[in-house]
């Protein structure tokens, strides 16, 4: 077993989970979708498409269903407010690696409940590839360097993000 201090991109990561729990509009249920069948089909039809890109197709025609779904609580001077979102843009966990380290980001597909499976299949796609020095966060922290100056950057970054 080993104990260590967290990396810069784990406490920032920490940073945001918390925050998500405290301060976020959450709904109260879990869903299983088994979407197997749906999977089938698109390679049994040639079609080229991967079971994340179904589950964002999916959750954003959910989003546009019930709209409740669409929604997020936000904390603010004046007190608490919901936001509901005219359009359904879905965040989606992607890895990328870059001289052999592996490095957390988010892709976001924009209208996802606009766009067909394929499309998104391509964004995702696109996402994992992207140069992590493209992503305003990664660029100027990716070095992994933990100070406490990084640390008070990246709260600022994240307050103003969240409560602004």
């Amino acid at each position: 077993m080993r104990i260590r201090r967290q990396t810069l991109e784990e406490w920032f990561l920490d940073l945001q989970l918390r925050t998500v729990r405290d301060d976020h509009f959450l709904l109260p249920f879990s869903i299983e979708v088994d979407v197997t069948h749906i999977q089938a089909a698109w390679e049994a039809s040639d079609k080229r498409a991967s079971t994340p890109a179904i589950v964002v197709r999916a959750a954003a025609r959910l989003c546009r269903l019930e709209p409740a779904v669409n929604r997020m609580l936000f904390r603010t001077p004046v007190g608490a407010r919901i936001v509901e979102f005219d359009r359904v843009h879905v965040n989606v966990p992607v890895i990328l690696e870059e001289a052999g380290r592996q490095f957390l980001s988010a892709a976001v597909v924009q209208d996802a409940d606009t766009k067909p499976v394929e499309t998104i299949h391509t964004e995702l796609r696109a996402a994992r590839t992207r140069p992590v020095s493209e992503l305003p966060i990664n660029r100027l922290f990716r070095d992994g360097k933990d100070t406490p100056l990084r640390r008070a950057r990246l709260r600022v970054m994240h307050h103003l993000a969240y409560h602004s």
